[in-house]
This record gives C-alpha cells, sequence and structure tokens, in this order.
C-alpha cells in the first residue's frame, strides 16, 4: 500500500470513529466520501450513497427521504441546494433526529469547487442547554413565588406595579392596590405554633387567590401581609373588593388540626395610583399607611386613600 493510500485509510478510520457528520461533494455534485455518522444521518449505507449525486440521493420523488429519522423535510431541501454548488442562502441548518441526537450541518469550500459537508453533534451541548434553562427558569420562579403559599412574592409585585404605572403613564389607565394585614395573628402562632400559622396563610392565600381575575395580582409581602395589585380599577371598585374579601375571611373557618378550627379577621389598606405618584412605593406606602390606620382603629375593617 503506497504512503497516499495508507494516509487516506488512517483518515478514513479516523473519520468513522467521530460522532460528527462527514461528507466530501466532488465539483459535480457527486458524493465521493462519507463516514458512518453522515451515512447514519443520511439512513443509506456509505457504500450505497457513495459515488452518488446529490440530486439522485435525495431525489423527493423516491422513497430516500429522512421521514423515519427527522421531523421535517428541511434537511432533503438542503441537500438538494448543495447540488449547485456550496454557495447557499443557508450555508448552515440546525437539525433534531428522532432518535433524539442533534446536528448542526455547514458546508466548507475546498479546491476544485469541490466542499465538505461537516455535521457537528451538538447532542450534549443541546442537553446542557435545556438543562441551564431549566434551571434558569426554577431560579426565576423561585424569585417571583412565595415559598409557602405559592402566591407572587415582592419582587413580582414591584414588577406588576411598575408595569401598570407604564399604562397609567401611557393611557392613563387606572390600578389600585390593596394590603391586607391577618388580625392578631401572634396569638395563633404563640397558642397553636407555627404550623398552624402556615396552614391559616395558604388557606387565606387560596381564598383571596379564588376571588381575583386573571389580570389581578396577589404577592405574600412578607410574615401575615398580602398585597393585591387592581388592573383598571379605581378606588371606588378596590373598596368593594376589599369589603368582599374581608367579610370573606371573617365568615370563613380555618381548620388548622383535626377537630381545631380558628376564625380570623383581616385589616385593610387601600389607595389609587394617582398624577404625581413617584413610583412603586410610593403607592405601597399609602396603603399600608391606611391598613396601619384600619388596625388602630378597630380591626376588621377597610380603610381607603382619598388620593
Amino acid at each position: 500500500m503506497s504512503n497516499a493510500n495508507r494516509l487516506q485509510s488512517l483518515l478514513s478510520g479516523v473519520l468513522n470513529k467521530s460522532d460528527d457528520a462527514v461528507a466530501i461533494v466532488s465539483n459535480k455534485s457527486v458524493l465521493e466520501f462519507c463516514n458512518k455518522a453522515m451515512a447514519k444521518l443520511i439512513g443509506q449505507p456509505s457504500s450505497h450513497i457513495t459515488g452518488r449525486t446529490l440530486s439522485n440521493i435525495f431525489d423527493p420523488q423516491t422513497d430516500d427521504t429522512f421521514d423515519d429519522r427527522i421531523d421535517g423535510d428541511e434537511l432533503t431541501e438542503w441537500f438538494l441546494g448543495l447540488s449547485n454548488g456550496c454557495e447557499l442562502d443557508y450555508p448552515e441548518i440546525e437539525i433534531d433526529t428522532l432518535s433524539g441526537e442533534f446536528f448542526r450541518l455547514r458546508c466548507f469550500s475546498l479546491q476544485d469547487d469541490a466542499f465538505v459537508i461537516y455535521g457537528d453533534n451538538i447532542t450534549t451541548t443541546k442537553a446542557i442547554h435545556s438543562e441551564l434553562d431549566h434551571l434558569r427558569k426554577e431560579l426565576d420562579f423561585i424569585t417571583k413565588t412565595d415559598p409557602l403559599t405559592g402566591v407572587a412574592s415582592r419582587r413580582q409585585l414591584s414588577d406588576k406595579i411598575d408595569s401598570q404605572i407604564r399604562l397609567y403613564e401611557r393611557y392613563r389607565t387606572p390600578f389600585s392596590v390593596i394590603l391586607t394585614d391577618l388580625d392578631n395573628f401572634r396569638a395563633i402562632n404563640e397558642r397553636f405554633g407555627h404550623e398552624a400559622g402556615d396552614i391559616v396563610l395558604v388557606h387565606v392565600s387560596s381564598l383571596l387567590s379564588d376571588m381575583l381575575r386573571d389580570t389581578d395580582l396577589i404577592a405574600r409581602l412578607g410574615g401575615e401581609e398580602f398585597a393585591l395589585v387592581l388592573p383598571n380599577t379605581g378606588l371606588e371598585g378596590a373598596i368593594l373588593v376589599a369589603e368582599r374579601a374581608r367579610i370573606m375571611i371573617e365568615q370563613a373557618s380555618f381548620q388548622i388540626a383535626v377537630g381545631e378550627e380558628v376564625d380570623i379577621t383581616s385589616s385593610f389598606g387601600v389607595a389609587e395610583f394617582g398624577a404625581g405618584e413617584s413610583g412603586v412605593e410610593s403607592i405601597i406606602r399609602r396603603a399600608d399607611t391606611m391598613l396601619l390606620e384600619a388596625k388602630s382603629s378597630g380591626r376588621n375593617r377597610v380603610v381607603p386613600n382619598p388620593h
């Protein structure tokens, strides 16, 4: 065997061990070489397709398609587009096989107008990106969600109010914020324990969530305090919502153990966003001032800000 033939045999052996797909096409669009990965991707033995033109191998009128391996006709069209050479409007294509592998195919020009088709096996990279994306979504969910009750966190509350402020500034779309705090909640924790207190918080958050519209938001600010954001709702409408929530909590019985129930009430402060408001903290502060007034004036009541 000549040195040239030996080198060719060695290169062929190396390429056939690669997970990446490799093919060499002549200037007459004849497939001169195809490693095992590329043959598997095409779905035909290397010996069957070597020496044939791309248009013959990928003739859409024949049964030689990728239907049993790849979802869609993009790869057939891509290969047929190479029949006239390596210059493509889209020189790179990413495909996924029905067996779960991913490839990114590219075309590189060689001498005498021949070219090589190289397909990176990016299955591992895709899996890593997918896992990172999943972790990012989980982290985003954690940072925007109260872990005990499952309602929004303060961060999501701020984002919601901020978006409503932008709507108000552009279209004068009204919105209101309600703060509510469970009355004498510390006594429940002291008498029955923090686990009982947690049961009450979950129940209250569920009651409030069920009475809201899809466009509204409920968030836990910490402890026994919750905030409600009501888009397209002025002060009068928000007062009605707060009063309905107050009555609902007052009339509910909260089972904290077998045969053990507690009755609770809650106080509410209500504020509508208005002209001259300085931002997220401003309207929260006004609603909180009204909540403190509701607490100091007897609890279990709704106090609106007349701003």
